[in-house]
């Protein structure tokens, strides 16, 4: 083939490990989407309002499958060791999957039921998440989220396992935090430290807005896709026999 295109650099050095160098043709173009979607204004309080919210809760949000893959269960253990000093976490699941049972059964023997919400498969997500305070992400791998650029791009500051995909959208520290993959320990301690930190969290979803804006859009992908184009086109010949 001429070329291969994958979503981050993990993926690239992954395939080189499995296939080999390939001479410089894999080119690296993130996925990226329309992020004039999750920059629209809404009625933030109504729609908190419609779901049983008040301006007092602390409101969490993670949009994925519930599958293994996703560390579901890392965030509920989390969420529970954290409730007693702060009583107005909310936690909205978005998603459904082959572990729904298994994640209802944990939220009612963690004594989470007043906290945690299961939205299930929603066609409001840009308006859930604009709803929402923060957004967790707390996978044990990925290839490139697209529901982490999603949440970035609504100005979210983040909490992302660091793995896979995600270390390539996820600046730590700037952007929001990035946590060990299956340590519910490590990861309550990043949700205590944006909690305790309001104002620093308001200057990550800035900047994760802003990275997002500079390369994630869909402008910015169709570039790099035209870019790889026109140099094939003028390294095949065609240029010079046209």
């Amino acid at each position: 083939v001429n070329g291969l295109i994958v979503v981050s650099d993990d993926v690239k050095k992954a395939l080189q490990e499995y296939v080999g160098p390939l001479d410089g043709k894999i080119s690296v173009i993130p996925n990226s989407f329309d992020i004039r979607r999750y920059s629209q204004a809404v009625d933030r309080n109504r729609i908190r309002s419609d779901l049983g919210l008040s301006a007092e809760h602390q409101v969490f949000a993670i949009v994925a499958t519930f599958k293994k893959q996703k560390g579901h269960k890392y965030l509920l253990e989390a969420t529970a060791s954290l409730i007693q000093e702060h009583p107005n976490i909310r936690l909205l699941l978005i998603g459904d999957g082959e572990l729904r049972n298994e994640l209802e059964n944990q939220v009612h023997d963690l004594e989470l039921s007043r906290n945690v919400m299961f939205l299930g498969l929603r066609t409001d997500v840009p308006k859930l998440l604009a709803a929402s305070d923060y957004y967790i992400l707390p996978s044990l791998w990925e290839g490139l989220p697209v529901s982490l650029v999603e949440a970035m791009a609504c100005g979210l500051p983040i909490i992302a396992t660091r793995v896979s995909g995600t270390k390539d959208v996820m600046l730590h520290q700037q952007t929001g935090l990035l946590v060990s993959p299956g340590d519910a320990k490590e990861l309550g301690e990043a949700i205590l430290y944006l909690l305790s930190h309001p104002d620093q969290a308001i200057q990550m979803g800035y900047a994760a807005r802003k990275r997002v804006a500079e390369n994630f859009s869909a402008e910015q992908q169709a570039e790099s896709y035209l870019s790889i184009y026109k140099r094939q086109w003028f390294d095949s010949g065609y240029a010079r026999i046209e």
